[in-house]
């Protein structure tokens, strides 16, 4: 190569290292918040614009192994600890937007808690927990720091843990928007655990149980996503024990899958467009009365008088405790466009009440199941 065409490729790699050096720190932040922290230390070696500026990120993606990949070993986990520790000690005091945690099992309770803890004082807003813990310590429910639920910057909340995380008997997030709970533990004194949240506009939980409650409320003024999710659970959740009693007058989304409640108190849905229902009942020696399994379903159903679009699906031995409470007083759908009826739902005595129920109906959609009229 001659001199002049050296001096040229000198230039070249000047000029797109000027380029780079030359981003405001906020779109260097906004690249790096792609990638785990661990490929963001990596990438400062690109440019000596970068070297420093991974301590100031405020976006930590620290995932650590695949669920479904396989386990780790305990000195993986002591390192990945140790790599942790070094980052929040390093990261400057900057407040941190995001925050994601992924962990396998043989983790320190204690280092977990500081982790946490020290996002929550640098303002956290959005914040993901995966922490799974060994299978031989599955009766002991992890516990979380209290300053976690007492946040007053978090806006986006979710934490997951296995076997079981708990839940304090009261919260204080003043401004979450989205709150997703997976594996919680509902005890004595959570009764009404989301009251303090009152710009929250999306919750959902997955795989929860509630012990020792009699009355569960969710009140929630602006919520408009609500998501019950306990279909594939074989034991009892205890939901079956308890009074469930949702008031949310800004609903537009409702998705239900689980065993019947006790018995029901839920508010007129005005603004309801969508509901999705799956009643399960795993234990059939703990059905109840056939009559309050009847007036339960009554009182779920009449609270969606207003929707647009609903899905039922039933399981085949629980149709007709179903069906009695569509029956039983059920409300004229004047909304209702569409109705996707799944297995177990399509039952003449179930159908007919729905038909009649429907005056405004234009789409039935029957789906894994035939239909014989």
């Amino acid at each position: 190569m001659d001199i002049d065409g050296q001096n040229l490729q000198n230039n070249i790699g000047e000029a797109e290292e000027d380029r780079i050096s030359e981003l405001p720190d906020s779109l260097l932040h906004y690249i790096l918040s792609f990638l785990d922290v661990k490929h963001v230390v990596c990438a400062s070696v690109l440019s000596k614009r970068w070297k420093h500026l991974w301590t100031s990120i405020p976006t930590l993606d620290l995932q650590f192994w695949d669920l479904y990949g396989d386990p780790p070993e305990l000195s993986e986990i002591n390192k990945f600890m140790d790599f942790v520790d070094r980052t929040l000690l390093l990261h400057d005091e900057s407040n941190i937007q995001k925050f994601k945690l992924n962990l396998y099992n043989d983790m320190d309770a204690s280092r977990v808690h500081s982790w946490i803890e020290n996002v929550t004082r640098r303002n956290v807003q959005e914040l993901s927990l995966r922490l799974y813990m060994d299978f031989d310590q599955c009766d002991i429910p992890l516990s979380i720091p209290i300053s976690l639920f007492n946040s007053e910057s978090l806006t986006k909340l979710k934490p997951t843990a296995s076997p079981s995380m708990c839940f304090p008997k009261k919260i204080f997030l003043p401004k979450i928007k989205s709150l997703t709970l997976w594996n919680i533990k509902f005890g004595d004194g959570c009764e009404q655990p989301f009251s303090n949240c009152l710009v929250v506009e999306e919750l959902f939980l997955y795989y929860c149980t509630w012990v020792g409650i009699r009355n569960f409320c969710i009140l929630t003024p602006v919520l408009k996503v609500l998501e019950i999710n306990n279909e594939l659970d074989e034991e009892k959740t205890g939901l079956e024990d308890c009074d469930l009693k949702i008031h949310a007058p800004s609903l537009v989304s409702l998705s239900y899958r689980g065993c019947l409640a006790k018995d029901y108190e839920m508010s007129s849905f005005l603004t309801l467009d969508k509901a999705v229902v799956q009643f399960v009942f795993f234990d059939p020696e703990a059905r109840g009365p056939e009559q309050r399994m009847s007036q339960a379903v009554s009182k779920f159903v009449q609270a969606l008088s207003h929707v647009r679009f609903l899905s039922l699906r039933v399981e085949n031995d629980e149709v007709l405790s179903v069906a009695n409470g569509f029956l039983s007083n059920s409300p004229r759908y004047r909304n209702l466009t569409t109705l996707a009826l799944y297995q177990g739902a399509t039952i003449d005595k179930l159908i007919f009440a729905l038909l009649r129920a429907t005056p405004n109906l234009r789409k039935l959609v029957f789906r894994e199941a035939s239909v014989h009229f």
